[in-house]
């Protein structure tokens, strides 16, 4: 997390969303695509595999997580640490 205050926001949303105050996030068709498009050309990677350079992802704990456009991007859940 980049602050303290970020850290405390993401546990709150974490609780509101475990106690059903809050929906989860759901990637739109719009990212899927964008993911998609993107396993495509690390060279037409199979659903559940990822590059040997990925690192882990915090939010899902998958070695997934590549440079896209600038951006660490989770391939497997969309979490992207510029948005």
């Amino acid at each position: 997390m980049p602050s303290l205050v970020a850290e405390i926001g993401d546990v709150l949303e974490s609780h509101l969303i475990m106690i059903g105050l809050l929906k989860k996030d759901q990637l739109d068709n719009h990212q899927k695509k964008l993911i998609q498009e993107k396993r495509e050309q690390l060279e037409k990677i199979p659903e559940g595999e990822f590059p040997e350079s990925a690192k882990l992802c915090k939010k899902c704990m998958t070695k997934a997580m590549i440079f896209m456009d600038g951006c660490l991007t989770c391939l497997n859940c969309g979490e992207s640490k510029c948005s």
